[in-house]
């Protein structure tokens, strides 16, 4: 074998060796740049969604807004009614109550679901259950539960077979937290029937 031959040879199997070389890298940078891809689909998602949120979040601080205004009218309203002496404050046994089966005794499916007596869906931290002297609409006042989101101001929408004369049964959402309220006996602040426009 000559020479060039061998030369020939030489400079073909460097050639093979950096073409698998080569090879390689691309196969490498593709599955790199497939990783890049991915990444960058994930944040366009995460992108997308940010709108979302925050509209999300400005509906939230909205709601807040309403909700403390509403509170701070409650107050005023109450306020005006004690210094005009026209609260009637009662002592009354307070109980709560949530849509399970052994609260409401309706299943999910049943068509009156989460609906109450007056035909109002109950809503948590509004909605309480009174005896027939407190007529559907009539606004009270618990101030164990100033604290709560609604400032303790409740609107009688429901009735209940457990319910009796001097009784309310506030609606609360969690099972739980019913059952950790137990039985009370509170100051009610009985404020009238709320008008609705």
């Amino acid at each position: 074998m000559k020479l060039k031959d061998i030369l020939i040879v030489v400079v073909l199997v460097l050639m093979l060796v950096l073409i698998g070389k080569y090879n390689n890298l691309a196969i490498e940078n593709q599955d790199s740049i497939i990783s890049m891809n991915q990444r960058i689909d994930a944040l366009q998602q995460k992108i997308e969604v940010l709108p979302s949120i925050h509209t999300d979040i400005s509906t939230i601080q909205e709601e807040i807004h309403s909700l403390s205004n509403q509170i701070e009218s409650n107050r005023r309203e109450l306020d005006n009614k004690i210094s005009r002496g026209s609260v009637d404050v009662r002592r009354m046994r307070v109980t709560a109550y949530d849509l399970s089966v052994e609260s409401c005794g309706k299943l999910p499916s049943h068509p009156e679901y989460g609906i109450t007596t007056s035909g109002e869906p109950v809503k948590e931290w509004y909605t309480v259950a009174a005896g027939p002297e407190l007529p559907f609409g009539t606004k009270v006042y618990i101030p164990h539960f100033k604290d709560k989101p609604n400032g303790g101001m409740f609107v009688v929408e429901d009735r209940g077979g457990a319910i009796k004369r001097n009784c309310i049964d506030v609606y609360m959402a969690d099972g739980k937290a019913c059952e950790a309220f137990g039985v009370k006996m509170l100051d009610v602040y009985v404020l009238g029937v709320e008008v609705n426009e």
